[in-house]
């Protein structure tokens, strides 16, 4: 679902909308998405809004399978400096996780792999403050 080709870290990115392209570029390049979905994940955000940020600090933008999901997966971007998403509860945002999920039952994998690394404190500080990919790929493995 993960690999270091899909991490990226203390990226600058300006705009929400630069964030989430650069989380699905992160997809793209792993093969799990095509273009036109990173599109939609975009529209997504313009049309719905900051429904994305989940959580302080966490976006996880996405968009419907048919629109470009190729296998499932999700990225990770952190950013040296947040990002307004336009949650007055969450904002800024410095962590965007790209999801893709060919369906359903994909879709609440993907969720509770994520959820499981992101209900422990000390993990999410850990990607949070994470200086390399490694640091966020063993918390990856540690939980298979």
């Amino acid at each position: 679902m993960i690999n270091e080709n899909m991490i990226a870290l203390k990226e600058s990115c300006k705009t929400p909308e630069e964030a989430v392209i650069r989380a699905g570029e992160l997809l793209l390049k792993n093969g799990n998405v095509t273009q036109n979905y990173i599109d939609a994940m975009v529209k997504s955000y313009k049309v719905n809004g900051a429904y994305i940020v989940i959580a302080p600090r966490f976006a996880m933008p996405h968009a419907r399978p048919e629109e470009g999901v190729l296998k499932a997966g999700f990225s990770i971007l952190t950013l040296k400096e947040g990002v307004e998403f336009g949650s007055a509860e969450n904002d800024p945002v410095d962590l965007i996780i790209g999801l893709a999920a060919n369906n359903s039952n994909e879709h609440v994998e993907v969720i509770q792999k994520i959820t499981e690394i992101f209900s422990d404190n000390e993990k999410r500080e850990t990607i949070f403050n994470a200086e390399n990919k490694e640091e966020i790929m063993k918390l990856f493995k540690e939980e298979q």
